[in-house]
């Protein structure tokens, strides 16, 4: 085995998971805010605006600790609108107006908390 694989697997021996008292969100909710300086952006079309808006909601609505909001680097569809993806779940959303999709954003985002939950 090369020197350079042995120190890769040896790294890789010593990853851990840090382990947390920490309740672990149920939902994580990825919004790119990259900003670029030439081409289109989600940074550019108020995606860190959107996010702050969602990130407050979430704690307006005392889900905060099970929806995770965060900034993303690019998610790859810049120029389609803003992008989100939802995780665990892998749901997409593009073209995400700031000003006019805001609720319903949240209310998909309620959706799938209240799904997870408390599935039927």
């Amino acid at each position: 085995m090369s020197f350079l694989l042995l120190l890769v697997a040896k790294k890789l021996d010593s990853l851990s998971m840090i382990e947390s008292n920490e309740k672990k969100p149920i939902l994580h909710v990825l919004v790119c805010t990259r900003t670029k300086e030439k081409g289109e952006s989600c940074g550019a079309k108020g995606s860190a605006d959107l996010r702050d808006q969602l990130k407050q909601w979430a704690k307006d609505q005392q889900i905060s600790q099970d929806v995770k909001i965060t900034a993303s680097l690019c998610l790859g569809h810049c120029e389609s609108g803003i992008s989100a993806c939802i995780h665990p779940l892998n749901q997409w959303f593009l073209k995400i107006n700031a000003t006019d999709d805001l609720e319903t954003f949240k209310n998909k985002i309620l959706q799938l908390y209240r799904e997870i939950k408390a599935p039927v």
